[in-house]
C-alpha cells in the first residue's frame, strides 16, 4: 500500500496556530508506504517532497487517516467515536499512556548551506514508540 498526496496546504482562517488544504495554499507533496495495517489504525511511512508546516499531520488527516493522539488533527480521542467500547476503552488508554502524537522524523535530509553536501540526521525509534506499537499488536493479534 503505497501512495501520493498532492495537496496544497495554508493557513487555517479559523485556528492561526493550524494548517489546512487550501486551494490558495502553497503546493505540498507527500509519499507514504502502509507498513503494517490494522483493524482501526496503521503504521506508515511518510516521505515529504515538500517542507510545510504541519505537512504530514495536514495531509494524513486529509486522507481521512489522521496521526494517533493528534488532537489538533483529528486523531485524538474524538476519533474513537463509534468504535466498540473495548475498542474505544483500549484507544482512550492508549493515548493518555503516550501523552503526545505519534509522529517521528526517523531521518532527515538537508542540504548544507554553504558546501552543498547531503546532511543526514538518523533516530531510531524511541522505546515509548515502540512500546505503543506492541501494545497495538498484542491488542489486535492477541
Amino acid at each position: 500500500n503505497n501512495g501520493k498526496i498532492d495537496a496544497p496546504i495554508g493557513r487555517d482562517r479559523k485556528d492561526h496556530t493550524k494548517y489546512t488544504i487550501s486551494e490558495s495554499g502553497k503546493k505540498s507533496f507527500t509519499d507514504y508506504k502502509v507498513e503494517k495495517q490494522f483493524r482501526h489504525c496503521s503504521l506508515v511511512s511518510f516521505f515529504p517532497k515538500t517542507g510545510r508546516t504541519h505537512q504530514i499531520r495536514v495531509h494524513a488527516s486529509h486522507v481521512g487517516h489522521p496521526i494517533f493522539g493528534d488532537e489538533k488533527y483529528g486523531g485524538g480521542i474524538a476519533k474513537t467515536k463509534g468504535f466498540l467500547p473495548e475498542i474505544t476503552q483500549f484507544y482512550k488508554k492508549s493515548m493518555s499512556e503516550f501523552n503526545r502524537h505519534a509522529l517521528h522524523a526517523k531521518s532527515l535530509e538537508v542540504v548544507h548551506p554553504k558546501s552543498k553536501a547531503n546532511i543526514i540526521f538518523k533516530a531510531p525509534l524511541p522505546l515509548e514508540y515502540l512500546n505503543l506499537i506492541e501494545s497495538i499488536e498484542s491488542f489486535y493479534e492477541g
